[in-house]
C-alpha cells in the first residue's frame, strides 16, 4: 500500500484515484471550488464508459484545499491541465514529498519542471485515460495499453527502485504501464499526435462524428500528423515510441481513411472530442507550444499550423 496525493480531481485525477483506492492505497485529493464541494458532499463517483468494471463509488474520501506542508506522501500525482501548472508549483516547493509525478501535457517538459522542483523529485509521466465530468459524475475510460499506457520516466538513474514501485502500484490498480527513458522526447511526440487530432474536432465543427464525414478535414489531419512526425524525425528528437513510425510512413490517403474510421466511434468521442471541447485553452497552448519549438528550429509546419488556427 502507498500513501498518494492526487493534485487535481478532474477526469484524470478521479480515474486514477478511484482505481488506486480500490487497489488498497491511501489516497488523498487536492481540489478546489465546486469540485471540492461535490467530493466532500457526495464522494467520488466514476462510471466506466468501456465497461472495464462495475461503477466505482467512494462516499468518504480524504480531500485537501491546500497541502499540509508537514505531510509527506510516497507519491504526488499532478493531474492538472497545462494552464494550471503554475498554481501548483508553489505547493510542491513547500511540501517535502520525495516523488512528484507530473501527469500533464507540457511542450517544455523537464525544462519547465526544473525551474520549480528538484531534479531528484521529478517523475515525468502521461496518463492513459480520458472522459468527462457531468453533474459531478466522472464518465471515464482507461485507454488500451497498445494505444496509450500510463507512461513515465525520470531525469536521474533509478537507484532507489521508485519507478519499479510506481509501476507495480499502477499495475495493481489495473493500469497498463510503460517506462520510457526519454520523456521529453516522448511528450513532443505526443503533442505531434494529439494537437492535430484535437484541432480536427474544431475544424469539423466541434464534433468527432461530423469531422469524420468531412474529407478535407481528415486529409488535413493526416497531413498535419505527417508534418509533425517528419519534423521530429529530422530535427533529432526522434520518433518515440517507435510505433509512431507507422504514422510517418503511412500514405496520406490511407491515413485519412483510417482517421475517418477512428473519428466515427464512441471511443473518439470519449477520448478525443470530450477533451478538446472541455479544454480548448489547453489545446491552444499545446499547439502554440509545439509550433514555437518548430520555429525555434527553423521549421514551419504549414498544414499543422492551418489546422491549429481553427481553435
Amino acid at each position: 500500500m502507498a500513501k498518494i496525493l492526487i493534485i487535481g480531481a478532474g477526469v484524470i485525477g478521479s480515474v486514477y484515484g478511484a482505481k488506486l483506492i480500490k487497489a488498497g492505497n491511501e489516497v488523498s485529493f487536492l481540489a478546489k471550488g465546486k469540485r471540492l464541494q461535490f467530493l466532500q458532499k457526495k464522494g467520488l463517483i466514476v462510471q466506466w464508459t468501456n465497461n472495464l468494471s462495475a461503477n466505482e463509488y467512494f462516499q468518504t474520501i480524504h480531500c485537501f484545499e491546500n497541502i499540509p506542508s508537514e505531510e509527506v506522501f510516497d507519491f504526488v500525482l499532478v493531474a492538472v491541465r497545462n494552464e494550471n501548472l503554475t498554481s501548483v508549483y508553489p505547493l510542491l516547493k513547500e511540501n517535502k514529498s520525495p516523488n512528484i509525478v507530473f501527469l500533464a501535457n507540457n511542450p517544455d517538459g523537464s525544462t519547465e519542471y526544473l525551474r520549480f522542483v528538484e531534479k531528484e523529485r521529478i517523475i515525468i509521466g502521461f496518463p492513459g485515460a480520458g472522459g468527462e465530468i457531468r453533474d459531478g459524475v466522472v464518465h471515464g475510460e482507461i485507454v488500451s495499453g497498445f494505444i496509450q499506457p500510463t507512461t513515465f520516466g525520470q531525469l536521474i538513474p533509478d537507484d532507489t527502485g521508485r519507478l519499479v514501485r510506481l509501476k507495480q502500484i499502477l499495475k495493481s490498480a489495473r493500469f497498463p504501464v510503460s517506462i520510457n527513458p526519454n520523456m521529453d522526447s516522448w511528450l513532443l511526440n505526443h503533442l505531434a499526435l494529439v494537437c492535430p487530432l484535437g484541432n480536427a474536432i474544431y475544424a469539423g465543427g466541434g464534433d468527432n462524428y461530423s469531422a469524420s464525414k468531412q474529407r478535407d478535414v481528415m486529409k488535413k489531419t493526416a497531413l498535419a500528423l505527417k508534418e509533425g512526425f517528419r519534423f521530429l524525425k529530422k530535427s533529432g528528437t526522434g520518433i518515440n515510441p517507435s510505433k509512431f513510425n507507422l504514422i510517418f510512413c503511412c500514405p496520406t490517403f490511407l491515413l485519412s481513411f483510417m482517421l475517418k474510421k477512428i473519428f466515427n466511434t464512441k471511443w473518439a468521442n470519449t477520448v478525443i472530442a470530450n477533451h478538446a471541447m472541455n479544454a480548448p485553452e489547453e489545446m491552444k497552448l499545446l499547439s502554440e507550444g509545439f509550433i514555437r519549438i518548430t520555429h525555434k528550429r527553423g521549421q514551419k509546419l504549414t498544414v499543422f499550423e492551418e489546422l491549429a488556427s481553427y481553435n
